[in-house]
């Protein structure tokens, strides 16, 4: 009875003791989002982030059109969470796990700045545990603007192309804030994967792919009235050429543009919208106001 109790003992102990060893760990571990301020390496893609970097952009000069479709396409939400989109996550829940699928994500806008600045590319509980505390502590310290600001000088359009700067010259060999509608389109498309959607760019016989992303998302654009029918019309009209290749897709729009049938082009654009974003549901009326 005595040793049963000694060895109870110490197998309570030893629990206790790898608790706060976990715990201790777990507070060491959590980034320091102080670090946004200032100048360092990121942790996911060793980028230099620094706002004295002469491809640092700041936000006010980042076309609002690119923001638009950034935020349809990759977070509605972003200006009325707190870092996370319980929305997302519980759509991530029924897809991924319950429906046994793998094809949606959750992580904000929020999330994805901390994981590129201090974590990696793993998907443990542990490194989602440091992400959502990191998660919330900066969206406490920093405004939506800088948070925005930070993303854009970090994410990833391609192999080795980080930060919107880069990813504008590199594609389009212009400065970005000189960006297009279509241009901030082709970009936006590039997200989530920007490796793989990089080589559909460069696959003459994979263009149809991107091609229909653009559209899917000037049709949500347009949906969400961020963009007049003369906007679109116009990304339509050259979507083909510079420097996209001509496609089936472009020619019926183009041919639509040609007769002038807005009417027509409306209608196809509302239909391609609901291939983008969130599916229709209660939240729909909330997230169109949100923009």
């Amino acid at each position: 009875m005595v040793i049963f109790k000694r060895l109870t003992a110490y197998i309570v102990l030893s629990l206790l003791a790898l608790g706060i060893l976990f715990v201790l760990l777990f507070v060491f571990l959590i980034p320091d989002v102080n670090k946004l301020s200032s100048c360092f390496i990121t942790s996911m893609n060793s980028v230099s982030f620094c706002n004295k970097n002469p491809d640092y952009i700041n936000i006010e000069i980042v076309p609002e059109h690119f923001i638009d479709a950034l935020l349809i396409s990759e977070d509605a939400s972003f200006f009325y969470h707190d870092g996370f989109d319980f929305y997302e996550i519980k759509e991530s829940i029924s897809n991924n796990i319950l429906e046994g699928k793998n094809l949606r994500g959750a992580s904000t806008i929020s999330q994805q700045v901390i994981k590129n600045a201090f974590l990696y590319e793993d998907k443990t509980i542990f490194r989602k545990l440091l992400e959502a505390v990191a998660t919330y502590r900066m969206e406490k310290k920093y405004t939506k603007k800088q948070i925005l600001e930070y993303y854009l000088n970090m994410v990833e359009f391609g192999e080795n192309v980080y930060g919107l700067q880069n990813a504008s010259q590199h594609y389009f060999q212009k400065p970005a804030k000189y960006l297009s509608l279509l241009e901030s389109t082709f970009l936006v498309q590039l997200l989530p994967s920007p490796k793989k959607r990089e080589q559909e760019f460069l696959q003459i016989e994979k263009e149809d792919r991107y091609i229909e992303r653009m559209q899917q998302i000037l049709a949500k654009l347009y949906e969400y009235e961020k963009i007049s029918i003369e906007q679109v019309r116009s990304a339509l009209i050259e979507l083909p050429f510079s420097p996209w290749y001509y496609t089936e897709a472009s020619q019926f729009y183009v041919a639509v543009v040609g007769e002038d049938e807005d009417i027509l082009l409306e209608e196809e654009m509302k239909t391609d919208s609901t291939e983008i974003g969130k599916p229709y549901s209660e939240q729909d009326e909330i997230l169109k106001d949100s923009f």
